[in-house]
């Protein structure tokens, strides 16, 4: 899942300014983007939330997200970038997050929330989300001069997100065990 996100934004990261040569590219690109970063976090709560009625929810919200990004494309206003799908994206990625918190705390398990890979990930996309939705939700009523003097904001938010999620892989690659290494200390206890 981490590796298709990569490769995913790396791709269109690497070809904006071919992409993004007219209003219908650009369009697209943000929208694409949008679509991807919401699938990709979304991705993760999935397969994090034990709660399958939850997870039922979160695939009906999610067709219903699609099915309004594709809408809002045909009809929606678009003058830098599309900031009600990510406006509806950063509240849904929330909630999914507060969810997850909520069933970490709830269910105790045997180790500390901090040894849970997924609470870094959290942690991250709760910080990155939320330290630029305000930037997001007004890019397209602020004049453009506002925009450049306040846009790096967003950056910070998006490093920091890097960081917690570098620390979330770490972890995960800590404590998951190693199929190779298990059957090494594993005894021959054949008798015959």
């Amino acid at each position: 899942m981490i590796a298709i996100y990569s490769l995913t934004f790396f791709f269109v990261v690497l070809f904006e300014n071919l992409l993004t040569t007219d209003s219908f590219s650009k369009r697209l690109y943000y929208q694409s983007f949008t679509f991807f970063e919401y699938l990709f976090f979304t991705g993760v709560f999935w397969f994090a939330i034990k709660n399958v009625n939850i997870r039922k929810v979160i695939i009906i919200i999610s067709i219903a997200f699609s099915i309004f990004q594709i809408v809002y494309f045909f009809t929606g206003k678009f003058k830098r970038i599309d900031s009600l799908p990510i406006g509806i994206e950063t509240i849904l990625i929330l909630i999914y997050i507060f969810y997850f918190f909520y069933e970490q705390i709830k269910e105790p398990k045997g180790k500390h929330l901090s040894e849970n890979y997924c609470f870094w990930f959290a942690i991250g996309i709760l910080i990155y989300l939320s330290g630029s939705f305000f930037i997001n939700i007004l890019a397209n009523v602020m004049e453009k001069h506002e925009i450049i003097k306040y846009w790096y904001l967003t950056y910070i938010a998006d490093i920091i997100k890097n960081i917690f999620i570098a620390i979330g892989l770490f972890v995960m690659a800590r404590h998951t065990p190693n199929p190779e290494k298990i059957k090494k200390s594993l005894p021959y206890l054949d008798m015959n």
